[in-house]
């Protein structure tokens, strides 16, 4: 009997077809793995809120916030430092270590596919300690409202110690509306993320104070306002720099 077998052009039809087919089932590979991973994003997001809340409900609803004076636990092992109120914003991991520490909580510091390197011990904080995070805790959340007030004469009045006094989950108005953390570095992406001015022109995994959390450009959010006061060493951005602070709307 005799068999029928492809000739040598055939075959090589036949490669080319499984080598377009392929070819065109790798962006669609890549796009749903670029998917899951920013649906980890936002369920990091979502687990870093539930440690905030119980460090607002251990601090009769205080939001974390560095003091001065106060030596906290750095990622390197054994480090301690003093931080800043507005350092905050990215060594929040420190402020609430008592409730999720270095160790265990790295899993959801960071966004899937970042990676930090390691250092050794010395008198220098290498990258790993001043990067920790994936995660912006929202500056909004480290001073009183007053603070990013909106001023109709243009001018700032003086600073007035109170101001620099903690917020609460009850100074929050809209809950539903006000971002607390957001993922600013996005190391899961295939391409290189898409930037408008220091604003995240990409879709990113957003918490709101409310526990929800959705897929937002920060670039999109209510325009930042300016304050004499706040993260002098921070450019004025969205979502750090909302109008009315915590009292704000963000979306």
């Amino acid at each position: 009997m005799i068999v029928p077998a492809f000739s040598l052009i055939e075959l090589l039809a036949a490669i080319g077809v499984i080598g377009v087919l392929i070819a065109l089932s790798v962006p669609a590979i890549r796009g749903v793995r670029a998917d899951s991973l920013k649906t980890v994003s936002l369920s990091n997001v979502r687990s870093i809120l539930v440690f905030i809340d119980m460090y607002a409900d251990r601090y009769k609803g205080q939001y974390p916030v560095a003091w001065d004076k106060t030596q906290y636990p750095m990622p390197c092992p054994g480090m301690t430092a003093g931080l800043n109120r507005w350092e905050t914003v990215y060594r929040w991991p420190a402020v609430i270590h008592e409730f999720m520490d270095w160790e265990h909580g790295r899993s959801i510091f960071l966004a899937p596919r970042a990676r930090r390197g390691t250092v050794e011990l010395d008198n220098v904080i290498g990258d790993d300690c001043g990067d920790p995070t994936s995660y912006d805790y929202s500056q909004s959340f480290l001073a009183r409202p007053e603070i990013w007030a909106p001023r109709t004469d243009g001018n700032f009045p003086a600073l007035q110690p109170q101001w620099l006094s903690p917020t609460y989950q009850s100074d929050v108005l809209h809950p539903s509306r006000k971002v607390i953390l957001w993922d600013w570095e996005m190391p899961y992406l295939s391409r290189p993320r898409k930037m408008a001015g220091i604003d995240l022109a990409e879709p990113t995994a957003v918490q709101f104070t409310d526990g929800h959390g959705e897929f937002r450009a920060p670039a999109a959010a209510t325009p930042p306002i300016r304050s004499d006061f706040a993260g002098t060493r921070r450019p004025v951005q969205r979502l750090h720099n909302t109008e009315n602070g915590v009292r704000g709307i963000d979306f």
